[in-house]
């Protein structure tokens, strides 16, 4: 028998969509899994829906108050032993048949005491599933100098083995960005993370979501902008790596360690000035790693 993907869904008001996502992670050609929903407290018929899965004994609901959409995926993870593997999915979203199926593939090629995910590239549709675009295709080396930096691994499309479940859910973070960000760094850091540019997912975009713009448009740049100079964003950034060494720093690689501990440390104008040049950790994309540094500069970070 192969062994048992467990599938974490954290749900919040979520009536419209979620049944076509449920139905669709029920019809994985990858048949040994186990559905774990966590309701985060939705006010709308979500429960309801949740209540007619009842019956199928792969199907585990409960209901919870309300905690927030990354603690209520850690809490998951925590919760939910006992599985060879562990995907995270989105209420609205609806999954290719063969998504796990090629995700235990890939992450089989691990070594079982190395800490691994696997994350594929993204379908992006509207609200009545058409296609729109594709998520870009990542070039760069992915690893823990640009997972410090920003997340390109998007939870909906990830699936990660025991190792780096257990590795996670014994030191669950006080403060993260989002869950699948602190899955990136903390599986960049000591195992492997691994891409597929085959799209396995539809990505819903709906209520006004605006998506597929051309790379280098004004428009990009400025809501770019606005993203990372509103609400504290890359202080968010620098908070989380400063979590992440507070957990993970006394087992980090010399190197490793050293990185962190530059990245995370208050710097004057001068420091910060030279740093914005050599820093060594990046962004996927050349606008967002430009930026990057310019905040590093402006001491943003």
């Amino acid at each position: 028998m192969k062994p048992v993907c467990a599938v974490l869904l954290s749900s919040y008001d979520g009536e419209k969509y979620i049944a076509e996502q449920i139905d669709s992670v029920l019809g994985q050609s990858y048949s040994n899994l186990r559905l774990y929903i966590r309701d985060d407290g939705s006010s709308d018929g979500t429960a309801a829906i949740l209540g007619s899965y009842a019956g199928d004994k792969r199907v585990s609901v409960s209901y919870e108050e309300n905690i927030g959409v990354w603690r209520s995926f850690f809490q998951l993870l925590k919760t939910a032993g006992g599985a060879s593997f562990y995907a995270f999915c989105d209420q609205d979203d609806v999954w290719l048949k063969d998504k796990l199926s090629y995700a235990v593939e890939r992450l089989t090629t691990a070594a079982p005491e190395t800490p691994a995910a696997y994350f594929s590239r993204l379908d992006v549709v509207d609200a009545k599933l058409e296609h729109l675009s594709y998520s870009p295709k990542y070039e760069k080396p992915l690893g823990l100098k640009t997972a410090i930096a920003g997340n390109v691994l998007t939870g909906a499309a990830c699936v990660i083995n025991k190792a780096a479940r257990d590795l996670i859910a014994d030191r669950l973070p006080e403060f993260t960005v989002m869950h699948d960000w602190w899955v990136y760094i903390v599986v960049s850091a000591f195992g492997n993370i691994y891409y597929d540019e085959r799209p396995m997912l539809k990505y819903r975009q709906h209520k006004g979501n605006q998506i597929g713009l051309a790379p280098g448009a004004v428009k990009p740049i400025i809501k770019r902008l606005k993203k990372y100079t509103a609400g504290g964003y890359y202080k968010k950034i620098s908070r989380q790596a400063k979590e992440f060494y507070r957990l993970y720093g006394d087992d980090l690689t010399d190197g490793d360690k050293f990185f962190l501990e530059k990245f995370i440390k208050e710097k004057n104008i001068f420091e910060r000035l030279a740093y914005a040049v050599t820093c060594p950790a990046y962004r996927q994309k050349s606008i967002d790693n430009a930026l990057f540094r310019a905040l590093i500069l402006i001491n943003q970070l």
